[in-house]
């Protein structure tokens, strides 16, 4: 029989198996490489959004929180760093010192918004309501180091 073996090897019939067999396998983990490599890098076929054009009926916002928080600073080292708008909201940043957020940020995500609502969102919320137009919304973007860790919803 072992003759017969070498036969068949000489002819190429094993020979020829083996390397559909690497092919099959070449192939595969081609695939299996592609797949991976879109599945780890969703966003990089996708087109980010611009940033959308600031809104006019906005400024009277911005204008009111600008003044309101150089007339109401921030407490703990905390500093306002810009207030915009951005599509259909005013966006208030804020710096906060690395350690105090390190401790926000070990905090449930309900005491986080909570945090950070109770020490930036405007006291006076009646006056800002009234000049806020209709589906409209003011944001606290606190950062740390530039980095905006999360977005708080002002209630009004």
């Amino acid at each position: 029989m072992q003759r017969t073996d070498e036969v068949a090897v000489n002819t190429g019939e094993k020979v020829g198996s083996r390397q559909r067999s690497f092919r099959l396998r070449g192939s595969l983990l081609s695939l299996l490489l592609a797949v991976m490599v879109m599945m780890l890098c969703p966003g990089c076929s996708e087109k980010k959004n611009p940033p959308q054009p600031q809104r006019a009926d906005l400024q009277p916002v911005v204008s009111w929180l600008k003044q309101y928080y150089l007339k109401t600073p921030l407490n703990k080292g905390w500093k306002v760093t810009s207030v915009t708008s951005q599509g259909n909201q005013a966006e208030i940043v804020v710096a906060i010192p690395p350690d105090q957020s390190s401790e926000i940020k070990r905090q449930p995500a309900d005491d986080q918004f909570r945090l950070v609502a109770e020490q930036v969102c405007p006291k006076n919320g009646a006056a800002l309501r009234q000049i806020l137009p209709a589906g409209s919304s003011v944001m606290v973007l606190p950062s740390v180091s530039g980095q905006v860790f999360i977005e708080v919803a002002c209630a009004l």
